[in-house]
């Protein structure tokens, strides 16, 4: 196994959470499916893979995609109005003068999440050169305006350590603290429902924590021990 911190940079976010339609509350975290399908498609642009193949190519190579959150970050959540054109796909066509635009546009409220920098944990089973790269290709995580910049990707070393607080995505079946339970698709696509190391205080979000028995620490990450999470 490979352990990789990797730091990416982008003024803003939109992750739509499930259920929602139109009016897109967004995720104040990353959904590890959402940084699969980021980096499944920098895989194909660098040819390691073919399009079609790309997603479980990566899944093949990447057993765990978590968000890191530490005590020193606060995120915040804004609603914005884009307005797109939409009709140009549903209607598969274009349209012929200026005064048809407005027939094929639509205007719609998401939320942007806002924060300095967001930190990932992979955990990676093969081919991890192959995969430093296609992270520093990264340029995209979540809708099209979620545009980052990779700052750091280091791999480092795990051991057993004797800290009780989770501070990445995981699973529900810890043992209190301070977090958010929100569903969502882990890195094989399945549906579950997530323990964000999260709590809200009605204008911004505090990284909290999620208390686990047995634990493995890298750096300054701090997560389950054992594959059930």
């Amino acid at each position: 196994m490979y352990y990789l911190l990797v730091r990416f940079r982008g003024p803003l976010f939109s992750v739509k959470r499930l259920d929602v339609y139109q009016i897109a509350s967004a995720y104040p975290f990353i959904p590890p499916s959402t940084i699969i399908g980021s980096l499944s498609n920098e895989m194909g642009v660098l040819g390691y893979c073919k399009v079609k193949d790309c997603v479980e190519f990566t899944r093949g190579l990447v057993a765990r995609a978590r968000e890191v959150f530490l005590k020193s970050e606060r995120i915040t959540i804004s609603p914005i109005v884009l307005k797109r054109i939409r009709g140009v796909l549903e209607e598969n066509s274009l349209p012929e003068n200026f005064d048809e635009i407005s027939k094929y546009s639509d205007a719609l409220v998401r939320e942007y999440t806002y924060s300095y920098s967001r930190q990932v944990l992979f955990i990676v089973n093969d081919k991890v050169d192959l995969v430093k790269t296609s992270l520093f290709n990264m340029q995209r995580l979540g809708d099209s305006e979620s545009l980052i910049s990779v700052e750091d990707v280091r791999e480092v070393e795990v051991e057993k350590c004797d800290k009780k607080e989770v501070n990445v995505v995981s699973d529900i079946k810890g043992h209190g603290g301070r977090y958010l339970i929100m569903p969502a698709f882990d890195e094989r696509g399945v549906r579950r429902n997530f323990g964000v190391p999260l709590y809200f205080l009605g204008s911004h979000y505090e990284v909290g924590e999620i208390n686990y028995d047995k634990t493995l620490c890298a750096d300054s990450v701090v997560f389950p021990e054992g594959e059930d999470w």
